[in-house]
């Protein structure tokens, strides 16, 4: 997880680059905000072509912007909020 810095992909090669992972690092980082020890995980992975500019930085500027979404972990993410939003403060 790179907390919305950008991270250059290499285009050459016949290596893969795993640009979310739903069990190594998503599942962590929900089950800390769900018990109150993490920030909000983002299910979302922004890609950037050519220009090198993190995620609060998305803008205008950007020539080619795709969004990818899990539709599994939005779900998690939005029974995670209900939980959160409904389970008592201490």
């Amino acid at each position: 997880m790179t907390s919305g810095q950008p991270v250059k992909v290499p285009l050459q090669g016949t290596s893969l680059t795993r640009l979310f992972s739903y069990v190594d690092s998503f599942i962590p980082a929900l089950s800390k905000y769900t018990s109150g020890d993490g920030v909000r995980p983002d299910a979302v992975v922004h890609l950037l072509c050519g220009q090198e500019l993190g995620v609060d930085e998305i803008d205008s500027r950007v020539l080619v912007r795709v969004s990818v979404a899990s539709q599994r972990a939005l779900n998690d993410l939005q029974a995670a909020d209900t939980a959160v939003s409904t389970s008592p403060r201490t």
